[in-house]
């Protein structure tokens, strides 16, 4: 059957109508099979108007056609309905539904010949098959068990070796709304540690059955086995044996197309608790593209971005058109990279993250008041003149390293009477850091 690109009024950019997402499987159609023309790729340069982001779209004819290897608009559809899977809208799922688009995701991953990967939220598994086009080894997490069964088929008909992962990951897989019961639907039993099809000697795709909120991320990177106490950022903690030696020092990339419900705290969560994951290549909305990238005074900058900025160095490398998803979301999406720093951009020594997180909290909640107003009572004035930071300016208007001195300020004291204002600036800080400052 010959294809048919996608019309390019689909493509205009114009605003997408305000018409609620479908919650089941819509008629096929609605579901174009080809992919996005050529035509659809920018040859001119960006307007200086325009975020500093390509275009994600197009076909390349110059690509392995295999089936087994493209999960098109038809099959998806046939997948889902038989899988007895309504894509949630409180989940965020949204699938691709244009392989060349996954192919040159992975492309401007940067993902190399042997790297490992962790997938979050691998779905039907479009863009696990174009990372295993790329032979990287890849450890897959997914909420939802009748996806990870459809996942299994499909890597099943690619001739793709897999083995579905054993327990104690820290991350038990709930439905929606945290019940305990079974998520219903056709999902096929499971099979713990058993590789298929048998007799491969090591799998190309791990799957863990978990939810990535809860996941323990030593274990998931193979710091620890599990069950045994986590490694610190700095190497084994606790008894040698605990940790595998050398294990913990190699480094992972996470390579994802994100839930949007999930996406801001689990790359928080992944940037705290999984060292051993040096750079992030997820596809976000727009609207949280632009907060974990943002710069001072830019209309995303908050508490996420000086976070993020803490850990590592953030960039918008692409957007994606809503028209390669299903169902289609009413916002746009976009690429970002983050590149975990070799040094953190505060020194630890001078204050933890937890007390800067303590005052971003405290800051950013009123974010256009003075930071004397927002801070002030809290902190006391003297942490104004001791960090230099001027106590009119607003809390979108400071950079990382100056949130650093701040803080910093706050934590030191500079008098020794107990009711310095910088005594009460420290003892404010610890009870914040106590309530969970991260």
């Amino acid at each position: 059957m010959p294809e048919s690109p996608i019309p390019e009024s689909a493509l205009s950019g114009s605003p997408i109508p305000e018409s609620p997402i479908p919650e089941s499987p819509i008629p096929e159609s609605a579901l174009p099979e080809s992919a996005l023309p050529e035509s659809a790729l920018p040859g001119s340069p960006v307007p200086e108007s325009a975020m500093p982001w390509e275009e994600v779209a197009g076909s390349d004819p110059g690509r392995d056609s295999d089936l087994a290897f493209r999960l098109g608009a038809r099959r998806v559809r046939e997948l889902l309905s038989r899988y007895d899977i309504h894509p949630s809208k409180a989940l965020g799922q949204n699938f691709v539904i244009d392989p060349n688009t996954v192919e040159r995701i992975v492309s401007l991953s940067g993902v190399r010949e042997g790297d490992r990967v962790v997938e979050v939220g691998p779905g039907l598994g479009a863009l696990t098959l174009a990372l295993v086009r790329a032979k990287v080894s890849i450890r897959a997490i997914e909420m939802d068990p009748r996806l990870a069964s459809a996942l299994c088929e499909v890597l099943d008909a690619a001739g793709i070796s897999w083995k579905m992962m054993p327990g104690g990951w820290g991350g038990t897989a709930r439905r929606p709304g945290g019940t305990a019961r079974g998520w219903g639907g056709n999902a096929r039993k499971l099979p713990a540690a058993e590789i298929s099809p048998p007799g491969r000697k090591a799998p190309q795709v791990e799957i863990v059955v978990a939810d990535a909120l809860r996941m323990d991320w030593p274990v998931v990177t193979g710091a620890v086995s599990p069950g045994t106490p986590a490694c610190r950022s700095g190497g084994p903690a606790g008894d040698p044996d605990t940790c595998r030696s050398g294990d913990w020092r190699a480094t992972w990339r996470l390579v994802a197309n994100l839930p949007y419900a999930v996406a801001t705290p689990l790359i928080m969560q992944v940037l705290e608790k999984a060292p051993a994951i040096d750079e992030l290549f997820v596809m976000v909305q727009e609207e949280v593209a632009e907060r974990l990238t943002a710069v001072p005074r830019a209309p995303g900058y908050g508490a996420v971005s000086v976070k993020v900025a803490y850990w590592a160095r953030a960039e918008v490398v692409a957007r994606i058109r809503s028209t390669v998803f299903f169902p289609q979301p009413a916002v746009g999406s976009a690429l970002v990279r983050i590149v975990r720093r070799e040094a953190l951009a505060i020194d630890e020594g001078a204050v933890s993250y937890q007390e800067l997180a303590s005052v971003l909290r405290m800051a950013f909640s009123s974010r256009r008041k003075m930071l004397r107003g927002s801070l002030g009572k809290a902190l006391g004035p003297g942490v104004f003149s001791s960090s230099g930071i001027s106590p009119e300016a607003r809390a979108e208007e400071l950079g990382i390293e100056a949130w650093g001195r701040l803080a910093a300020a706050a934590r030191v004291p500079t008098g020794t009477s107990p009711a310095s204002t910088e005594l009460v600036a420290r003892d404010t800080l610890r009870s914040e850091s106590r309530r969970g400052g991260s």
